[in-house]
């Protein structure tokens, strides 16, 4: 299943989760059904981790509003946000993260759309044409791109720049932070199998309460792509000239 959903996120797919929560659970009455829209998606190997598109305000008298987060691998969801933890390094040093085992919905079923066509590919089409004809029309971008780690990343392109007199792109992404975790699903799995308080909200059939609770490293996620195989990261800003070389590049609109 998850091999199935990351090739059509590969070929530009957006992704939802549709769910019905576990009314059992008090703070899910009356029954309903809901769904996310999860534009930010990290692919590591057969792994995905994808997370909503902005954040959700649950109490007013909580610092920071929280992200929900769904992953492929342990059938695990859950919610971040930034916590402070050493003064003089801002808000976002660490991040709480919960983790929360799928059967605490009624239903989950993730949901693919088609509704993006590829214009640029760094190992096929690279008329930068049809990415300037995009622009030109207010047009809504997305890469998809895989970095020097081998990290498959998938975030929309919110200020997309085609030079007039020559050929070339600089696409910026939208910012979003995340659990480094997304990056090292491997280190997921060992650490749920060795660490109890990890794995005992995963075991047995009671999903009322099961959920877990940790600190976090945050990474920071925000790109410029540019059309010669190079891109920076938010980790470069007021680096100068630091660049890195990504293995692939696709540039999806909307259709």
């Amino acid at each position: 299943m998850a091999d199935e959903i990351v090739a059509k996120l590969l070929a530009g797919a957006s992704l939802r989760c549709v769910m019905q929560p576990d009314d059992v659970i008090p703070g899910n009455r009356p029954l309903h059904d809901e769904c996310f829209d999860l534009p930010h998606v990290i692919i590591d190997g057969e792994n995905f981790s994808a997370i909503i598109g902005g954040n959700i305000v649950t109490n007013p008298s909580t610092e920071w509003p929280i992200m929900f987060y769904y992953t492929s691998y342990q059938e695990m969801f859950g919610t971040f946000d930034p916590v402070k933890v050493e003064p003089g390094f801002g808000v976002h040093n660490s991040l709480r993260m919960s983790f929360s085992p799928r059967k605490r919905y009624k239903k989950f079923t993730w949901v693919t759309s088609g509704d993006w066509k590829k214009i640029w590919d760094s190992q096929g089409c690279q008329e930068l044409d049809a990415v300037r004809m995009e622009v030109l029309r207010a047009g809504t971008l997305k890469a998809v791109f895989l970095d020097e780690e081998d990290i498959w990343n998938i975030h929309q392109v919110v200020l997309p720049q085609v030079a007039s007199n020559e050929d070339s792109f600089n696409l910026q992404t939208g910012y979003v932070v995340y659990p480094q975790v997304f990056r090292q699903t491997r280190e997921v799995k060992t650490r749920m199998e060795a660490d109890a308080k990890f794995r005992t909200p995963f075991e047995g059939d009671n999903c009322f309460g099961a959920m877990g609770e940790l600190q976090a490293a945050p990474f920071h996620a925000f790109y410029q792509l540019f059309n010669n195989g190079t891109y920076k990261s938010y980790y470069d800003l007021g680096r100068g000239d630091t660049l890195h070389h990504y293995k692939r590049l696709m540039v999806f609109a909307e259709e």
